[in-house]
C-alpha cells in the first residue's frame, strides 16, 4: 500500500469528489452517502487524489509540506478525528 493511501474494505469504494474522495458502498449509486476524506497540503501548495482500484492516495502536487487526509462524517460537527497509521496484525492462529 502506498503512503498516504486509503483502503477500501470489502463492499465499499472510493469514488472522487472534488479534491477528495468518498467512501460508499458498492452499488450506492451517484447519490448515496458515506464518508468523504479530503487531501490536502499541511502548508501551502497543492496535492492530488488517485484513486486505483480499492485504494486512494492523497499525493503532493506542488505541496511545500506534507499532503494528508482529513475526514468528514455527514452529521457530526465540532469533532476531531484523530488517527495513525498502524501495519495490519494477523488475527489468532
Amino acid at each position: 500500500m502506498a503512503k498516504n493511501a486509503l483502503k477500501a474494505g470489502r463492499g465499499y469504494e472510493f469514488v472522487k469528489r472534488g479534491k477528495g474522495v468518498l467512501l460508499r458502498r458498492k452499488g450506492a449509486g451517484a447519490g448515496g452517502a458515506g464518508v468523504n476524506f479530503q487531501c490536502a497540503c499541511d502548508l501551502s501548495g497543492g496535492c492530488r487524489v488517485e484513486i486505483d482500484g480499492s485504494e486512494a492516495s492523497c499525493l503532493e502536487n506542488g505541496c511545500s509540506g506534507k499532503c494528508g487526509w482529513s475526514v468528514v462524517i455527514p452529521g457530526l460537527s465540532g469533532v476531531k478525528l484523530i488517527a495513525r497509521a498502524v501495519k495490519p496484525t494477523r488475527g489468532p492462529a
